[in-house]
């Protein structure tokens, strides 16, 4: 077996050069390797450094347009792709895209456009660990960057992303395990407090259930308030938003 690369294999139609020059350009500015063929002669020899780019590599691009379809070469690449399952991420640039990935969800440039950020962050899980793990500093930089107050709570910024939700073990409720994507949210960065929670109560009377007469507990002002249902939490929310317009 051939050892694992952590390069992008893109495939491509000679027609459709300059579109994927751009890609290239593109990709590497983000921190990609990518292995493209630029070469114009073609034989058996250089078929072998083809067939071992696609081997070895993490993920598989391929252009799709007529032209490509049309192409023995990039046919043989993407059979190649499929037999050693590769991760085949494949970008509509003109026509209706080809046959034989009609299986695969694709990106749509066909506006001649770079693709979006799903897009990138498909190819970064596809890379592996490292790469991970430099999205993650990614993230944490931003999240403290990017910071709100509002109603005198601190909230901080959480980017777009999938997580895995689920168990195989526990109530059915949970089962089975499955990706889920959350757009861009922020989020508090300390538990709502019963001094917080206070003004929605009197505002509101969503009492909770250990509040005797409105009143907080002398000492645990400033504890997270708890004995609080989804529905009392989803008003406070409400609640908040209206009181700030935020």
């Amino acid at each position: 077996m051939a050892e694992m690369g952590r390069h992008v294999f893109i495939s491509y139609s000679r027609k459709d050069q300059d579109y994927t020059r751009k890609l290239v350009e593109e990709l590497q500015k983000r921190g990609f390797e990518v292995w493209v063929d630029d070469r114009i002669d073609f034989g058996d020899r250089w078929w072998k450094e083809i067939d071992r780019a696609i081997r070895t590599c993490a993920a598989f691009v391929v252009v799709m347009t007529p032209d490509s379809e049309a192409s023995e070469w990039v046919e043989r690449e993407i059979q190649l792709a499929l037999r050693e399952r590769k991760a085949i991420l494949p970008l509509l640039l003109r026509g209706k895209g080809h046959s034989i990935l009609i299986t695969i969800q694709h990106d749509n440039v066909t506006d001649g456009q770079m693709p979006g950020e799903d897009f990138h962050d498909r190819l970064r899980r596809q890379l592996g660990a490292p790469h991970v793990a430099e999205q993650v500093r990614i993230v944490k930089r931003e999240v403290l960057l990017r910071t709100i107050t509002v109603g005198g709570m601190e909230f901080v910024f959480i980017p777009h992303g999938e997580f895995t939700m689920g168990s195989d073990e526990g109530l059915d409720d949970d089962k089975p395990p499955h990706e889920v994507y959350l757009d861009a949210f922020y989020i508090g960065k300390y538990p709502v407090t019963n001094v917080q929670y206070k003004r929605f109560v009197e505002a509101t009377g969503h009492d909770p259930d250990h509040w005797r007469g409105r009143s907080i507990r002398k000492g645990k002002e400033n504890d997270p308030v708890v004995s609080v249902d989804w529905h009392d939490a989803r008003a406070y929310c409400q609640w908040l938003g209206d009181e700030t317009g935020q």
